[in-house]
């Protein structure tokens, strides 16, 4: 991770960032207003007139929904090269939501939330009636292959001629995320991607199968810091923490790394793996290492 080498976008100013297929993007919180920047060259491309919350690339256009000082909406479309405002629509809403923009490559969205709940709407006209509400956030939507998905009260849903159908999978799932042409899914504790079929693949990257520190392999002055790392990262995970932090007795011994540091490299790996992947192009499922 290296620093963009511009202060305006430093990592205490930078509210959101959205990618398209040639460019990044972000909302900066400057001294006296927001602005949209292009980030890579570094480009600030326009003051935004009120309190900027979320940003997405749609089509040829970058989105931002913002807030004004009396809790209204505001959405703005710009040209994603000049950062020329398209259009502002000022949304009378009742008070209390926030707006988070979307986009799945064919339609813009606009997820309301409020106090763990959420509406989805169609970015368009006024008035814009929620298509569909949750008992908490919706995620997506997202298109994989022909079918577009979202989430609707945690689980999976199709979303066809605005109609939300769940799928077969009554699992939680905690994410759901494109990324170029692959579309990902968290659910119970694995990260798997979503194929043009509507199945899951094998995990990517399953948490369960991340060990703990090997006490054999940790200098004594290091065991204390070793293990609150891994409750640590078990807490971060959601996962319970077991009775013994020990090695477990089925999984082979790791060699001596002088610290934490090869067990650090569990965790790393399959995100490392993964991005090998995202780099290479997907074929088969398989298995994690």
């Amino acid at each position: 991770v290296e620093p963009a080498g511009t202060p305006e976008l430093s990592g205490s100013s930078v509210l959101a960032v959205a990618s398209g297929d040639d460019a990044t993007w972000a909302l900066v919180r400057e001294a006296a207003t927001d602005a949209l920047w292009r980030v890579d060259p570094p480009d600030r491309l326009a003051s935004l007139p009120h309190r900027a919350l979320s940003i997405t690339h749609h089509q040829s256009e970058v989105r931002v929904g913002m807030l004004t000082s009396e809790g209204q909406i505001v959405l703005t479309r710009h040209e994603g090269g000049s950062g020329e405002t398209l259009e502002t629509l000022s949304w009378e809403h009742e008070g209390g939501w926030t707006p988070s923009v979307r986009s799945d490559g064919q339609d813009g969205w606009v997820i309301l939330r409020q106090s763990g709940e959420a509406r989805l709407h169609r970015w368009g006209a006024q008035p814009m009636a929620p298509l569909a509400t949750s008992s908490n956030d919706i995620l997506g939507p997202v298109s994989a292959g022909l079918t577009t998905y979202l989430t609707i009260d945690g689980t999976l849903h199709t979303w066809t001629d605005d109609v939300a159908s769940p799928t077969a999978y009554t699992s939680s799932v905690q994410c759901l995320e494109q990324h170029g042409a692959y579309t990902y899914v968290c659910t119970e504790g694995s990260l798997n991607l979503l194929l043009d079929d509507g199945s899951l693949s094998e995990p990517l990257v399953d948490m369960d199968g991340i060990l703990p520190p090997d006490p054999d392999v940790v200098p004594e002055h290091l065991a204390d810091p070793c293990e609150a790392e891994w409750l640590r990262a078990l807490a971060d995970l959601g996962r319970v923490p077991p009775g013994d932090t020990g090695r477990a007795h089925d999984k082979p011994a790791v060699e001596e790394s002088g610290g934490c540091g090869g067990n650090k490299a569990l965790l790393l790996l399959p995100m490392i793996l993964l991005f090998g992947r995202r780099r290479a192009g997907y074929s088969e499922p398989s298995t994690p290492a």
